[in-house]
């Protein structure tokens, strides 16, 4: 009788503190936007997060519109839209940090616009978060992502990698350094991999991440793909660095 009200205890109790993390969170958010006045975070019009004229400049414009580059010595393809501003930091970081729904529309609709350079039918496999920043967003950002973008493409989205190790933010380093941090982080889970098994076999996959940057990310997560026999063609990236530059990263 005790075993079975302390595990009683035990599964309440966890499920009351996540249940209080997530309403503090909500209530930090609505705290914040009560103290900084909610504004266009591009041209500043006030009382709206991103103003419809700035939305279709950014999703729209011709100097936008989805490329193709290459990595891995022309083995891997990577389509990807935005180019890297103040303006598409703002939004990549209001849709991870404050999990603003607006703001994830435009990465959603970024990333199937650069889906659209891949053929139908393949498998969506988002870089995994580490642990830390699942904590702090309440959620995995790729994961959830990637099942709204498959609303739209009807892709199946199989959260296949995870990191074998801590890294560090990739942000503050440099191409040598972020090739260096990434070196072995990723595996293939086992347990999905067998599960999975039949539309692995079948299908080809796709890696998706937020932004591309020198390509690290994406070479390590084709590196335990290919070494796990999963047929990877490529990713697709929401934006990109202009580091990107003639279709090869700078060094």
């Amino acid at each position: 009788m005790k075993n079975s009200r302390k595990d009683f205890f035990l599964s309440h109790s966890k499920f009351f503190f996540v249940a209080t993390y997530l309403y503090l969170m909500s209530f930090w958010s609505a705290l914040r936007s009560l103290a900084i006045p909610v504004q266009c975070i591009v041209c500043a019009t006030p009382n709206i997060v991103l103003c419809r004229v700035c939305s279709q400049e950014l999703l729209h414009a011709p100097r936008n519109k989805p490329i193709m580059v290459s990595t891995l010595a022309g083995q891997m393809s990577i389509a990807t839209k935005l180019p890297f501003s103040d303006e598409v930091s703002r939004v990549v970081l209001g849709a991870k940090d404050d999990n603003n729904h607006q703001l994830e529309s435009v990465l959603v609709d970024s990333l199937r616009q650069s889906r659209s350079l891949f053929p139908e039918g393949l498998l969506l496999i988002p870089i995994p978060s580490s642990a830390r920043a699942r904590r702090a967003r309440g959620r995995d950002f790729l994961f959830d992502i990637c099942r709204e973008l498959a609303r739209d493409t009807r892709d199946e989205v199989i959260p296949l990698l995870s990191l074998t190790r801590k890294v560090a933010p990739q942000k503050r380093l440099n191409a040598t350094d972020r090739a260096r941090n990434m070196d072995g982080a990723f595996r293939v889970r086992e347990d999905l991999l067998s599960r999975f098994h039949k539309s692995l076999k079948v299908n080809q996959v796709l890696i998706v991440d937020d932004v591309l940057t020198t390509g690290a990310t994406m070479r390590e997560g084709y590196r335990a793909l290919h070494g796990a026999g999963v047929r990877c063609i490529g990713g697709i990236s929401a934006a990109y660095s202009l580091n990107w530059r003639m279709y090869r990263p700078a060094h």
